[in-house]
């Protein structure tokens, strides 16, 4: 099976068209992104598809760098179309970010309307995999379906997104704490409308875990008084 659920143009632009928060998922990702506008950084993108949220993010960051894993040849074709005005900027990569290990060294590792298609244990073996992936201070930023846990609320979307109602989805209440077992810090939803979110975190540094250790030694009672 491909990663995700698009293997061709029509299959992406079909579904694509079916989410009426599109543009604000990938504004939201893009404007989250931890760097001035002229900084230089690696974006590594899990499933990118045609290259729509890689366009953007390197139109808004003009000395980014960009590597795309994309396992469809026709879908990885129109992004090279796509982002033939970024030049070396953009690396579009045959490979499977499910199934094979991710490169490493990122900055920033993003992806937009991929990962609810996978099974729950591939899921997690990925947010291990982008965890490795990132460099110190890291961000993971991530646009998708979700779903809620409670059923009423399951049944109101229903009927406001009858089209929706079989979709599959993340269900947030799992996914961030998965986040954070996996070792993921600032864990939050950024953005939400319905059943589309944005959500991520952050792989911490060395501060962070000396910051906790300097957190436990303050919270351990004194020692008890010596006996004379």
């Amino acid at each position: 099976m491909k990663d995700g659920e698009f293997t061709t143009e029509a299959d992406e632009a079909g579904s694509f068209a079916a989410v009426p928060c599109l543009a604000a998922l990938i504004e939201t990702i893009v404007r989250l992104l931890p760097f001035d506008p002229a900084a230089t950084f690696a974006v590594l993108e899990l499933g990118g598809g045609t290259g729509i949220l890689a366009a953007a993010l390197l139109a808004r960051f003009p000395n980014a760098r960009l590597t795309m894993l994309e396992e469809s040849s026709p879908l990885r074709t129109a992004a090279e179309r796509r982002l033939a005005a970024a030049g070396a900027r953009a690396d579009v990569v045959g490979r499977s970010f499910a199934r094979e290990d991710l490169p490493r060294g990122f900055d920033v590792v993003v992806s937009l309307l991929r990962l609810h298609a996978l099974e729950e244990i591939a899921r997690r073996s990925v947010y291990r995999g982008i965890y490795a992936a990132l460099v110190p201070n890291g961000a993971f930023l991530v646009g998708d379906h979700t779903r809620p846990a409670s059923t009423t609320v399951q049944e109101m979307y229903a009927r406001a997104l009858p089209a929706e109602g079989s979709r599959r989805g993340l269900l947030l209440s799992n996914e961030l704490p998965w986040l954070g077992t996996v070792g993921f810090r600032d864990i939050d939803i950024h953005y939400k409308n319905l059943d589309y979110a944005v959500f991520g975190g952050r792989r911490p540094t060395a501060v962070d875990f000396k910051l906790v250790v300097e957190e436990v030694e303050e919270q351990k009672p004194p020692p008890p008084p010596r006996r004379r």
